[in-house]
């Protein structure tokens, strides 16, 4: 690109991508928590082995941008694994705290060949969304959590941008920390007071019944009383942190912490030996690879945890918005061959879906539509006419059926 100084830019993918931000009004409201998912896109190409004749590579169908992927397996799908491209979105959800009183849109899109690079584009998506919306916080589940920390952390760390997140089964469970008497349990720092029956516990699943999966919440929530806290930020120069031992805060008793001797008999009482060594009631600093990169604000797998990260369906709803319900964006949506003709196409394609996502989002409320003031669009005054059956509702309102969220 050359601008009429004579200075020149090169426009890239991720660039363009970036664009999806134009199907949001400007100086629309927008939250600054987001969430965050991956999206399977077949190439239209036919999977079947092409030999590139400038250079004799074996791509796996005639689309040079496409690459072999692997994806949930759902019923919709013949095969967990899929020829074509992995787009990441960043969407708007509920900010801590605060409902969110406005329909979930598109915020940042980076777009992949196959799973490749999941993390720089996962961090892409979300560093857009914080560039144009100042996003502080982003939602994500375990696709993003299992990679490198330098691919999807860090970025976001440097950028003052806290994650929400999952736990593979990889990462879960308890190891001594670099500071005697502290162990690091699903990623956050315990006093090694911990009883032995909830350092290891396993994460209620969707499919158990609401009493178990309340059982198993109230023994997550039982590791708080022996959780140190933080004291300080994460340093972004040594990586390392400040914590607050349990007693010294008031969450615990422990022998060795007299002043906590005296808190109410509801606190657990530590099974410390007095005189022995303990980090109960100490400060410590614990360095960058006590696995920092898994800490979170809220001790992971306790109720708070769970009603944190259960805002993280929004990205879902705008999936099911994309594929099903407005968009269409599977295979054969788009046939051209490339990544930048690809992600061209799906940039202008979700910047069309948020348009519509608010357009029937107001308009289904009763309420006027923010691009139509935004362009001075006239309102439709025509008589609509009757319905053949008034009791059978409209397309739109099958669409957009569903509960308001709360107004306060």
């Amino acid at each position: 690109m050359t601008y009429r100084d004579g200075t020149t830019a090169t426009l890239g993918v991720d660039d363009f991508t970036a664009l999806v931000r134009l199907g949001i009004p400007p100086g629309y409201e927008v939250s600054k928590s987001v969430a965050l998912d991956g999206m399977d896109y077949p190439t239209w190409a036919i999977q079947r082995d092409h030999v590139d004749p400038t250079t004799g590579e074996i791509w796996p169908s005639a689309d040079p941008g496409a690459a072999i992927g692997h994806r949930t397996s759902t019923p919709s799908h013949d095969s967990k694994w899929y020829c074509g491209r992995e787009i990441n979105l960043a969407c708007t959800a509920a900010e801590h705290g605060h409902p969110l009183i406005a329909p979930h849109l598109v915020v940042g899109m980076a777009i992949r060949s196959g799973n490749q690079d999941r993390g720089p584009a996962g961090s892409t998506a979300v560093l857009q969304a914080a560039r144009h919306f100042n996003t502080t916080e982003v939602l994500a589940d375990r696709g993003y959590t299992q990679l490198a920390a330098t691919s999807f952390w860090l970025p976001l760390f440097e950028h003052g941008i806290r994650i929400v997140h999952d736990l593979k089964t990889q990462q879960r469970g308890a190891r001594s920390a670099s500071v005697p008497g502290v162990i690091i349990v699903d990623g956050h720092p315990f006093s090694a007071a911990m009883p032995a029956n909830l350092r290891k516990l396993t994460p209620p699943k969707l499919s158990d019944p609401a009493e178990e999966q309340e059982r198993i919440r109230r023994l997550y929530d039982k590791r708080a009383a022996y959780a140190f806290t933080p004291h300080s930020k994460l340093d972004p120069n040594t990586g390392t942190q400040r914590f607050k031992g349990p007693a010294r805060t008031g969450h615990l008793r422990c022998p060795n912490v007299p002043a906590s001797m005296r808190l109410p008999r509801d606190r657990p009482l530590a099974a410390c030996k007095k005189g022995g060594a303990c980090a109960c009631g100490l400060v410590i600093t614990l360095p960058l690879s006590d696995d920092a990169h898994l800490r979170q604000r809220w001790l992971y797998g306790t109720t708070p945890w769970k009603h944190e990260y259960s805002r993280r369906v929004a990205i879902e709803s705008v999936n099911a918005e994309a594929r099903t319900h407005r968009g269409h964006i599977d295979r054969g949506f788009t046939r051209v061959h490339g990544n930048v003709r690809t992600a061209i196409l799906l940039t202008f394609a979700y910047i069309g879906l948020n348009v519509r996502i608010l357009n029937d989002w107001y308009e289904t409320r009763g309420l006027t539509d923010p691009w139509s003031t935004r362009v001075e669009d006239p309102e439709d005054v025509r008589i609509r006419q009757p319905l053949a059956n008034p009791d059978r509702p409209t397309i739109r309102d099958r669409l957009t059926a569903g509960s308001d969220p709360p107004t306060n």
